[in-house]
């Protein structure tokens, strides 16, 4: 289990930066726009915090001067997200000598394929087919010349686009990952079912569409309503045999989901000094200031592969000098390898000087102290505390980091 963030390096915020600017060449703002921008990005963040569907989604591609916003301002700040995700993850580990098979649900213009170009260079002279579906064919097409401008002529990567609903792009393949970017806030339920029903007939069919060693990957943005769809989809995938690798360090109920802490969501923060000094310019003057740029996400692979490695790991750690010497503390390191993963900014506690942070854990909601300098997203290995200690107000488990 590893930080679920990471500061990317000069070469991926190299990398990023050629992405956008490839994009930028795929979808040119005309002279005569530009001044009209800033109001756009404004317009546009308004649209995608209403309630909508894919008829919404498609209405606001088919706006030039919202998808310019989009491709301007959106993207830019999505590829960056993305740049302290992807690298973290355990995302796609196909077999050498295979061409590798993605499907890209509710793609827009390609965002998680150029984030994954940039975060992933080992895969860029892998043969590729990215099946990339969406219910507009605009974007689907700049973000392929997008792609193309990025990889080169010579990219073994080769896109496949699907106009229709979500349905229609899982009903046949084998896929080693299935994608999904900012999808979960615009599904709707058909007529006679709700939400969840809608989310268990998706997750069942992506089941079905996952090679046996592949993963399923969704990132929503870092808001109440996006970290509460995630956590839904978590409790729907683990009844469809999926079993979460990140970021998540257990298989059991999510803590958030159970009250009393049914206000809090699971979702982590990075911040932007790396980012474009053009990018931070148009944010100042859509008056969308950023100092953080919030995610919510979920990593899922067939249950039965997750318990092999669980069983083979387990091995390696049930014993151990470090193990007898939190026993003989009145400790005892913590299941599901000993880590809880940090949810929350620093807060604090009464009667408690140094700030806490809250954490999840496979004992539930937990409060880690003394975690000023642990970062969101951290994997905090720690140590039981025999016996429980449970903080008043939220009944975390009040824990230290080992």
């Amino acid at each position: 289990m590893n930080n679920l963030l990471r500061r990317p390096d000069a070469p991926l915020l190299n990398d990023t930066a050629m992405a956008l600017a490839a994009a930028a060449e795929a979808f040119p703002v005309p002279p005569r726009h530009r001044a009209a921008l800033p109001a756009a990005v404004r317009e546009l963040s308004r649209l995608l915090t209403l309630d909508r569907g894919d008829r919404g989604r498609s209405a606001y591609w088919s706006v030039p001067r919202l998808f310019a916003a989009y491709m301007h301002y959106f993207l830019p700040w999505n590829l960056y997200r993305l740049a302290w995700l992807l690298p973290g993850l355990d995302l796609l580990s196909p077999p050498p000598e295979r061409e590798i098979h993605l499907l890209d649900l509710g793609s827009g213009p390609l965002t998680l394929p150029l984030a994954l170009w940039c975060a992933r260079p080992d895969l860029r002279r892998r043969p590729v087919r990215l099946v990339c579906a969406d219910v507009a064919s605009r974007p689907l097409e700049v973000g392929r010349d997008a792609l193309r401008r990025l990889a080169g002529p010579d990219s073994p990567w080769r896109v496949s686009p699907v106009r229709g609903p979500l349905e229609k792009a899982l009903a046949g393949g084998c896929f080693h990952a299935i994608l999904a970017g900012n999808i979960l806030n615009e599904l709707r339920p058909f007529r006679g079912e709700d939400l969840e029903d809608r989310l268990e007939r998706m997750c069942a069919a992506m089941f079905r569409s996952l090679a046996p060693d592949g993963r399923i990957f969704l990132v929503e943005p870092g808001t109440r309503l996006g970290g509460s769809l995630v956590a839904l989809v978590r409790e729907v995938a683990l009844k469809q045999g999926l079993h979460p690798i990140a970021p998540c360090p257990h298989a059991g109920p999510c803590p958030l989901r159970a009250a009393p802490t049914s206000s809090r969501w699971c979702h982590f923060v990075s911040t932007v000094p790396d980012a474009p000094e053009s990018l931070l310019e148009l944010s100042r003057r859509s008056r969308l200031e950023k100092d953080g740029l919030a995610l919510s996400c979920l990593l899922l692979c067939r249950a039965a592969e997750q318990m092999a490695g669980d069983a083979s790991r387990g091995e390696e750690t049930a014993g151990g000098p470090a193990r007898k010497a939190g026993a003989a503390a009145g400790r005892t390191p913590s299941p599901a390898g000993a880590f809880v993963r940090i949810l929350s900014h620093p807060i604090r506690l009464p009667a408690r000087p140094a700030p806490a942070r809250y954490a999840c854990s496979a004992k539930g909601l937990a409060l880690v102290l003394d975690a000023l300098s642990l970062p969101s997203g951290g994997a905090v290995r720690v140590l039981w505390p025999c016996p429980e200690e449970r903080d008043g107000k939220t009944g975390a488990l009040i824990l230290r980091a080992w």
